[in-house]
């Protein structure tokens, strides 16, 4: 058969005709997608750093489980969430060792520490390679406001805890380490979501001469975003900021209404190429805003609440494993070693005694097992313990440490054999219970060094400013967010007042004045002109007039209470040094890059504070003592010749 195409040209072009059409409406398709405006995303991540860690984390013994959370957004699309973790090993890890990853409490990944790889931008020299691992997030793993993410190692070596090997088990979570994920930019529908979303550069805007309440607001809300990782700007009013803090009036006149019932509110951006803003009006009570309240607001507005800090400093007891204590099963090996922390008790709390519940292996009869408590190399407690092993409950009276011990407490489980080191490790089980718990007292002792106030400050305390202090509030804002951040104090125990009325009796308190509250001895006098720091041999370790910018901090007394003093050299709003709150000294010199000088001013005999343009009459005498020494010796020669004479002439 021949195939002839003239006789049917008509089904031809219809064919043709119907495949140019599709082709044609396929491509306006295309073209109508392609012109269509894309949801713009943008990538964010939370890391260690942003939430305190900024040196990353270890465990304190080899044995011990390095746990961390990292928030997430809320009621937000997130676009590929994943965990970024950053880490580092040793170069010399015995061969074998592994890391194990737990991400919401379930094994993730299983890393050797043979294989790691370096990362690229990685420092060279030193004795540890840093690696990364890409963990994608489940729709599961966002079901709660933060990932929780556990990293342990397993040394499968049987060498014994006194070798070389043995001192390598150890590794590093680094800072860069974060929770990565894709954020649309629209505009957020709930107040938590708004706060969970916020760029990590947070402007803050508030009126003038708002009062008190007002001040109090803003410092919670900057303590909070500082807490989150952020940094806080406050912009002038009028300015555009992610957060106003108003009248109702004010706002009114702006144009933008709030419901009645709102004293916070997301305000909705006017044009699409606007930021969405959250307004606080007056009674200025947003304490719900403050955590874990705050991740509850699934609503865009609310009116006004008041509550007392989640953790006052009532509770008398705490759990270890809340205060970073390991409570699973480990292999014993001597010594087994359990740490946790105590510089994150609430302030105003000292350790005094040990509650344990413990499971250990038996013992020798003639070498039981000894339980140390140690912190700052001192031995704080011990108690040998039964040789039939089991389930033991112990109490541990704590001698005192101060007020100021920063170090972890060390659980240390040891045995009695004068030879440890010659038999392998692993003989049985031990277990801190999760029962086991810290009791505390309220801090007696009282204060004598800035960083013993730090730790003193609980409950209730006042906070004195000037009268001055209300018409611009940003710049003193900035300042109660240093010093809350550094005390570890919350804005939510301060009691304002100002530099004009003293102290109340009996509470600690925070002074913002130019001179110090009356009645009250202070180490440092700023109404006698230039300030000097000297060495006890006269030589200038610090000297006012040549150090612009410099801010004292300082302790004042009367009697027990005390008191911290702020205030600059210079005219105008003090600061806080950074790490002045563990400066060991009742006067600090600083400025914005940290501690210059710390005396303690009474028992310091290697420097100490001088006024030299002071002029005393004690001064005037020792400058002229020369002078004075030679009229006095004249003196007393003429007195005794004429006293002479006169004898003689007597005896005539």
């Amino acid at each position: 058969m021949r195939f002839s195409f003239g006789g049917m040209p008509m089904l031809f072009y219809c064919c043709a005709l119907l495949l140019s059409q599709l082709t044609h409406a396929q491509t306006a398709d295309e073209q109508s997608e392609a012109e269509a405006p894309s949801e713009e995303l943008s990538t964010a991540w939370r890391n260690l750093a942003d939430i305190g860690h900024g040196q990353g984390l270890h465990p304190l013994h080899a044995e011990d489980v390095v746990s961390f959370r990292l928030p997430l957004p809320l009621d937000a699309e997130l676009g590929d969430p994943r965990l970024d973790l950053r880490y580092a090993v040793p170069m010399l890890a015995e061969a074998g060792a592994t890391l194990q990853v737990t991400v919401n409490g379930t094994p993730r990944e299983l890393i050797s520490m043979d294989d790691v790889g370096e990362l690229p931008d990685a420092p060279g020299g030193g004795s540890l390679r840093r690696s990364q691992i890409i963990l994608p997030l489940s729709e599961a793993d966002l079901n709660r406001p933060f990932v929780e993410v556990e990293v342990s190692a397993n040394w499968y070596s049987t060498v014994n805890s006194c070798s070389a090997p043995g001192r390598q088990r150890f590794f590093r979570v680094l800072p860069e380490t974060a929770i990565v994920y894709e954020l649309d930019d629209e505009p957020r529908t709930s107040i938590r979501s708004f706060l969970t979303t916020l760029p990590d550069s947070v402007s803050l805007a508030m009126d003038p001469w708002l009062g008190a309440e007002a001040i109090r607001a803003a410092w919670l809300l900057t303590r909070e975003l500082q807490a989150r990782g952020h940094t806080v700007s406050h912009a002038d009013p009028g300015e555009e900021a992610d957060i106003v803090i108003s009248t109702r009036d004010a706002l009114a006149q702006q144009g933008v209404l709030l419901e009645a019932e709102n004293d916070i509110q997301l305000i909705e951006p006017a044009e699409a190429s606007a930021r969405q803003q959250m307004a606080i009006v007056e009674p200025y009570h947003i304490d719900s805003l403050a955590g874990p309240w705050a991740l509850l607001l699934a609503d865009d507005g609310y009116g006004e609440s008041l509550g007392a800090p989640l953790e006052s400093g009532s509770s008398e007891r705490f759990a270890l494993e809340r205060l970073g204590a390991d409570v699973s099963a480990r292999v014993f090996r001597d010594p087994t070693e359990w740490t946790f922390r105590t510089d994150i008790l609430p302030t105003g709390r000292a350790p005094a005694a040990l509650r344990l519940d413990m499971v250990v292996p038996p013992s020798p009869d003639d070498a039981p097992l000894v339980l140390y408590i140690l912190q700052n190399n001192v031995v704080r407690g011990l108690q040998s313990l039964p040789s039939e092993g089991g389930r033991h409950s112990l109490s541990l009276p704590l001698n005192e440490a101060g007020l100021y011990a920063k170090d972890p407490v060390r659980i240390v489980l040891k045995g009695q054999d004068n030879q440890p080191c010659d038999s392998e490790v692993g003989s049985g089980y031990a277990q801190l219970l999760d029962s086991s718990v810290l009791e505390t007292v309220e801090s007696q002792r009282t204060p004598e060094t800035v960083a013993e106030f730090a730790r003193g400050v609980g409950g209730a305390f006042s906070v004195h400013l000037p009268a001055d202090a209300f018409g611009d509030p940003s710049a003193w804002v900035r300042v109660l967010g240093s010093i809350g951040n550094s005390l570890g104090v919350d804005p939510r125990g301060a009691e304002f007042s100002s530099v004009s009325l003293p102290p109340v009796a009996d509470r600690p308190f925070i002074w913002l004045g130019p001179q110090p509250p009356e009645g009250f001895s202070a180490p440092i006098i700023f109404d006698h002109g230039r300030i000097q720091v000297q060495d006890r041999f006269g030589s200038v370790l610090l000297d006012s007039g040549e150090l612009p910018g410099i801010q004292t901090v300082s302790l004042v007394r009367s009697g027990s209470q005390r008191g911290l003093w702020l205030r600059t050299v210079a005219e105008g709003v003090p600061g806080f040094p950074p790490g002045a709150e563990s400066a060991t000294g009742d006067l600090i010199f600083g400025d914005s890059r940290g501690v210059l000088v710390a005396i303690d001013t009474r028992n310091d005999a290697v420097a100490s504070v001088a006024y030299p343009e002071r002029t005393t009459w004690l001064d005037t005498l020792a400058r002229y003592r020369g002078w004075i020494f030679a009229a006095a010796w004249l003196l007393l020669t003429i007195i005794a010749v004429l006293v002479a004479r006169k004898m003689r002439k007597n005896s005539l």
